[in-house]
């Protein structure tokens, strides 16, 4: 007797507790949770494990699906939860609808954050790093191609809207012109692969910069004393630039003097290649220790012998630096060798006329 009260009791309240409002609502909420920790503790160890192999793609993988499974979750428990509310039928196909779309917007997300994540790491082993223009065009075809194929699952013809986007596009691009030629010149300059970011450049206008960025429009360079240079794109492909950073970034450093006519050349010369030398030794971080340095005289001038002293720098930033601190060294070391540097001279000849 005691047991069937007990079995009549626990039908009841399982009954009541199955047929209440909030039951649908609740199994919503637990899938929610349970996407949320799959997101919160799997992810996290697939994290861990992605980053112990050498393989890339994994973490690019993982990173682009952090924070979506929650959001599945919740469209998935919020569609049974609807469904098992009972709700009107002739709303049930928008709720269908929308549930669609939710899932696939959210999958076009990953998918962009992969692709993105793909060509960062395929442009880290080209160049010093990414543009941002490409990304940009990455991301934009993404999320059409996402959402044309969401309004084609809920039964939308794409065909006129690709024909509206057709026409309405060759309007556009006859109204933007410039804009479009700094786009394409953008693409053209990260294909040729001969300005990338951080190189450093010189125009042959004068300006001068290390490379920020290639954005859809322009390219934005930053000067040594930390000033922005903007160059629309198309100024920039049609421009004459040397790029300081190839075939390498090492190149030749020359610090010019004279020395008297009087002086020894031979032994001018060992002493100012025994100094660079010295000099080159002792700062190996941005001075290149190869068949460089060298020491030419160039030319007999009006006071003394012109002389060239060459030495090889690890990148032009190091450039203002080595050469202060070698004209700095070569001056003392002359000093010590009772080697003067000889200024301009003139005699003149007064001829009394008396």
């Amino acid at each position: 007797m005691r047991a069937n009260l007990f079995d009549a009791n626990l039908s009841f309240h399982s009954d009541t507790f199955f047929d209440s409002a909030y039951f649908p609502w609740l199994c919503g909420l637990a899938i929610f949770l349970v996407a949320l920790l799959a997101d919160r503790i799997i992810l996290a160890r697939l994290k861990i494990w992605a980053e112990k192999t050498e393989w890339k793609f994994d973490d690019v993988l993982v990173a682009s699906i952090k924070g979506i499974v929650p959001f599945w979750g919740l469209c998935w428990g919020s569609h049974l939860a609807i469904r098992m509310s009972g709700i009107n039928e002739k709303s049930l196909p928008l709720v269908v609808n929308v549930t669609i779309v939710l899932l696939i917007l959210s999958i076009t997300a990953a998918l962009a954050r992969f692709a993105i994540g793909v060509l960062h790491l395929y442009t880290e082993n080209l160049s010093k790093g990414s543009s941002s223009i490409i990304p940009l065009i990455v991301r934009i075809g993404t999320w059409t191609l996402g959402i044309l194929v969401a309004l084609q699952s809920v039964g939308i013809q794409i065909a006129p809207v690709l024909t509206a986007l057709g026409v309405g596009g060759l309007a556009v691009a006859l109204a933007l012109q410039p804009t479009l030629a700094n786009l394409f010149s953008g693409v053209q300059i990260i294909i040729a692969k001969q300005i990338r970011i951080g190189d450093y450049l010189r125009l042959e206008g004068g300006q001068e910069g290390f490379v920020l960025d290639i954005a859809w429009r322009n390219t934005t360079l930053r000067q040594p004393s930390n000033n922005i240079i903007v160059i629309p794109n198309s100024k920039l492909c049609d421009s004459v630039v040397i790029n300081h950073h190839l075939p390498e970034a090492a190149l030749n450093l020359v610090v010019n003097l004279a020395v008297p006519y009087e002086a020894d050349l031979a032994k001018v010369e060992a002493i100012l290649l025994d100094e660079v030398r010295s000099f080159a030794a002792s700062h190996s971080g941005c001075v290149v220790n190869d068949d460089l340095p060298c020491i030419r005289f160039g030319e007999f001038g009006e006071s003394g012998v012109s002389c060239a002293i060459v030495v090889r720098i690890t990148a032009i930033e190091q450039q203002s630096l080595v050469k202060h601190q070698l004209i700095k060294a070569l001056h003392a070391r002359l000093g010590l060798e009772n080697i003067t540097i000889p200024y301009p001279t003139r005699t003149v000849y007064h001829i009394d006329a008396d």
